[in-house]
């Protein structure tokens, strides 16, 4: 009896490590959101808040992202992907 096998096309990796356009595009996104934290911490200051009264609220986001960007080749491909759906649920949830 022959058995019928699927054709592979080569686009599912076998390995668990995260491809190299998956890389630059994680850590792309991370140095946008570090850009952002800084920016709205710094730079987009309310009239009369000084820049040390956002120096945490800078610093927490920023050492998140940059912890990952570091990180994230190292991570399992499930573990990816929940790094990844919690930038976009926190996306989500500031907007």
């Amino acid at each position: 009896m022959n058995a019928v096998r699927p054709v592979s096309t080569g686009a599912v990796r076998t390995s668990g490590a995260p491809g190299s356009r998956e890389l630059r595009v994680f850590i792309i996104c991370c140095a946008i959101i570090i850009l952002h934290a800084l920016v709205n911490a710094f730079v987009a200051l309310e009239p009369g808040a000084a820049r040390s009264d956002h120096l945490l609220a800078a610093l927490v986001p920023v050492a998140a992202a940059g912890l990952a960007a570091v990180l994230y080749r190292r991570l399992r491909a499930g573990l990816r992907a929940s790094v990844l759906a919690g930038h976009r649920h926190r996306r989500r949830d500031q907007g």
